[in-house]
């Protein structure tokens, strides 16, 4: 049996898979991705997806939906045996689909060239990942900020949105050259 794939957004994906949460509420989930931030309106926004999201796969069979006990005051959710048996992916944002377009042809160098070309674009891809790090460690502190400082709700939001929009660039740069190479890479082995 082939296993299926299924495309979750950032904020689950991030929940679910990276940070292996079993057993939690989905404002533990918001806490876990985006820092302690109740009171805001991102984390109202944010709250309806991901719930929207919890409920598909609740469903879909991948989760279950636990009700309120002596121990909750709100439902929490636990994975299932067939939670185990798919294969998630991070769904891509609308920017990056526009930008990743697949690599038909690349053109075959002659001698080293090919060696040097991959050199090159291994270093590149190096460098987004560690900007991508770097977004994702503001982007978390940005949260932090929201959550300790309400006040300052809309100026944070402006620059977390300009954080997000960056981090969404550089992920599609990334998976530009990533396609490259693997296309670079191909040619090689066909010699």
């Amino acid at each position: 049996m082939s296993s299926q794939t299924v495309w979750l957004p950032t904020a689950l994906y991030t929940a679910l898979i990276r940070l292996q949460m079993d057993d939690f509420t989905t404002t533990e989930c918001l806490n876990a991705v985006f820092g302690d931030s109740e009171y805001n309106q991102a984390h109202k926004r944010r709250y309806g997806l991901v719930y929207r999201n919890l409920m598909k796969l609740v469903n879909a069979g991948f989760l279950e939906r636990r009700n309120v006990d002596d121990v909750r005051l709100y439902p929490s959710y636990v994975k299932t045996p067939l939670f185990d048996e798919v294969n998630f992916q991070e769904e891509p944002s609308d920017l990056e689909v526009k930008k990743v377009k697949k690599v038909k042809k690349v053109r075959e160098h002659k001698g080293g060239a090919n060696d040097a070309l991959l050199d090159e674009l291994k270093t590149k891809a190096n460098i987004y990942r560690i900007e991508i790090q770097e977004c994702q460690a503001a982007i978390a502190e940005y949260n932090k900020l929201q959550a300790d400082y309400p006040a300052l709700d809309m100026a944070i939001e402006h620059a977390l949105r300009d954080r997000y929009q960056e981090y969404s660039d550089l992920r599609g740069r990334l998976a530009a050259v990533e396609e490259v190479m693997r296309a670079l890479g191909s040619t090689e082995l066909a010699r």
